[in-house]
């Protein structure tokens, strides 16, 4: 990535939307199954009092979908990183000028489900000693290339140490 000619900050956000449609779309299609094979049985349990049980399954019938349909549309941000430092919602902002060194990792889980680590090891203060932030990337629009040359691009300009990308298996 030459960020001399592209941009020079990153918004990470949800990459697995599509997952999300196809889960919800999935998941009606397997309840409407139900309707259609146990048509007597599923009236019963919707016309008949409620139970504990039949409340438990009906949360479980309407939770799924729910988290499906809230993560695809999900347009939030969960990590800039730009000229002020690096954003999260956790953490806030962390200034480029806070920061002592940082080093990268990718942990091996699957597939495609790779789990990548940015660590940032901040500067020593009165208030914080030895205190080291990790933003955590999974499941996100941008490929992790991206997101660390953009990091190595502000740490050249703010004399940060870059100490490496490591794997871990």
């Amino acid at each position: 990535m030459n960020l001399s000619t592209d941009l020079t900050s990153i918004e990470v956000r949800e990459g697995w939307k599509k997952y999300y449609l196809i889960g919800f779309l999935g998941w009606m299609a397997f309840v409407a199954a139900i309707f259609i094979i146990w048509p007597k049985q599923t009236a019963f349990f919707f016309y008949n009092t409620f139970s504990m049980g039949q409340t438990a399954s009906l949360f479980f019938l309407i939770a799924i979908p729910a988290i499906c349909i809230f993560y695809y549309l999900d347009t939030g941000i969960k990590v800039r990183i730009d000229q002020n430092g690096v954003w999260r919602r956790k953490d806030g902002i962390i200034e480029w000028n806070t920061v002592w060194h940082f080093h990268t990792t990718i942990l091996k889980s699957g597939l495609s489900s790779n789990t990548h680590y940015l660590k940032l090891k901040l500067k020593d203060t009165q208030d914080q000693l030895d205190k080291e932030i990790t933003v955590k990337f999974r499941r996100t629009d941008k490929k992790f290339v991206d997101i660390r040359d953009v990091v190595s691009y502000y740490a050249q300009q703010h004399g940060i140490e870059d100490m490496g990308h490591e794997k871990e298996i």
